[in-house]
Parts: C-alpha cells; structure tokens; sequence
C-alpha cells in the first residue's frame, strides 16, 4: 500500500482521480475501466475477499468432482440438497455485494443496484396487473392443475412472451398443435367452449399489454435511470468504500 501511496504521490495525482481526470480536448473516460496491473488489482481487491471467492471455488470444484465420481455423496436427502445450494446461492450473492467496493467492477454494481430504486412504482403496477391476471388463470384453470403450476407458466407466458406456456394455460391451441405434438392437449377448460374462448382472449390481451406496453416502458425506465446513476459512479464507490471501512474499524477484537 505504500509503495501504490508513493507512486501516486510521484505522479500527482491519486490513481482514481488520474484515470478520471481525462485530458483537455477529450472526454471524459471511466476510470474503473482503465488498465491495472495484478499488483494493482490485489491491493484494490483485497486479500480477504480474494480468500473468500477462493474458497468458494475449491468448493464448486470438490462438488463437481463428487458429481462425476463414484464416491459416497454426503448429501442423501432432496432437502439437505436445498440448503446446502440456498447456501451457496446466499455466498454468492454476499460476494457479488463484496465487490461493490472495488474500483475494478464496484461502480458497475452500484449503477446496477442504484439504478432500480426510482422503478419500484413501476414493479408496483407490474405487480399488481399480474396478479390481477393470475386471479383470472386460477379460476378458469384445470381440475388437475394447481395454483403454483398456473403461477409458473402465467410468469412465462408475460414476461417471457412464450406462446407455448400460453397455450398450457389457455384456449389458444385452436389449430390442436398439442394434440398432434403430444397426443393431448395441455389445457381443456372442462370441455366448456366459452372457457376455451374466454381465456384465450385474456391470454392475447394480457400477453400485449406486458411484452408491448410494460416491459418495454420498463426497459426505457431502467435505461434512463442508468444513464443517471453512471455518472455518480465515483461518489457511491467512496461512499461504500467509507462504509467498508468503518465496519472493519467497529468490529470487535475477538469473535464470540
């Protein structure tokens, strides 16, 4: 650290003021972007979170290497299977989180993150057409299927605009492409007509008014919001950096 604090008190400037400085005539460049040395990048990393992302890589290597070998598994039950990926699913989002204060990817997370706080009225109104559409599915849906079922390929059908789970849910397989594919079709309405009809006209209204109307206005939102943040970059990977440190500088001297 002391000699990094050396070499940028030689040239003048900080080392994240010298790449964002720029020159005159020319614009302004990002410096998270601008080229580090190995040095350099494990003194920005840290040891400590490089430690971390080690470790959880001899991890997934240990399970792959289990996986392909004919020894005696630790995990024999489905639900220990669940924690142990919920814990490593929990890992790697902490160290994703980790990383918001390195100047290397930090202000790229932060842009991400920042970016979708002004949009929750927008997630708000998603929501609640969605679930409005889903009160219509649950009802009009089959015997044999259930809530969770309807739930899954009514998400897929709106935000993935997948005509095939559409037609799993509702009366739009009028051509009976089901029944020639898989010798049944997927979704029967109870052999009532008016419900094969019915939800087939909700399916094509709700299906336009995500894929064109919402998500669109969404992605436009986001792309605005981003643009924003970006520029604050600098200031919330100080921010954060000031945040590290005070939660190194208040933990306790022993671990309980």
């Amino acid at each position: 650290q002391q000699a990094v604090l050396r070499r940028a008190t030689t040239v003048g400037l900080s080392p994240m003021r010298r790449h964002s400085a720029g020159t005159i005539g020319q614009p302004k460049k990002p410096w998270y972007g601008a080229h580090l040395t190995w040095t350099s990048f494990l003194v920005q990393f840290g040891l400590r979170d490089l430690f971390n992302i080690l470790a959880l890589s001899v991890l997934f290597v240990g399970i792959a290497i289990l996986d392909e070998s004919n020894v005696e598994r630790p995990l024999r039950t489905g639900f220990a299977k669940v924690l142990v990926t919920t814990n490593v699913l929990f890992q790697c989002f902490g160290l994703i989180l980790m990383l918001r204060a390195v100047k290397v990817i930090g202000p790229l997370i932060l842009a991400v993150v920042h970016s979708f706080v002004p949009m929750r009225s927008m997630f708000l109104l998603m929501g609640t057409i969605f679930a409005t559409f889903s009160f219509v599915f649950v009802i009009i849906r089959d015997s044999e299927r259930s809530v969770y079922f309807v739930l899954i390929y009514l998400y897929q059908a709106l935000v993935l605009a997948d005509r095939d789970t559409s037609e799993t849910i509702s009366g739009l397989d009028m051509a009976r492409e089901q029944t020639l594919d898989f010798g049944v079709e997927l979704f029967t309405g109870g052999g009532n007509e008016a419900i094969l009809q019915f939800s087939g006209i909700v399916a094509i209204c709700a299906s336009s008014l995500f894929s064109l109307v919402l998500l669109n206005l969404t992605i436009g939102m986001y792309t605005k919001f981003y643009d924003q943040i970006e520029t604050e970059g600098d200031g919330l990977l100080l921010q954060q950096q000031a945040k590290r440190c005070v939660s190194f500088m208040l933990q306790l001297p022993f671990r309980i």
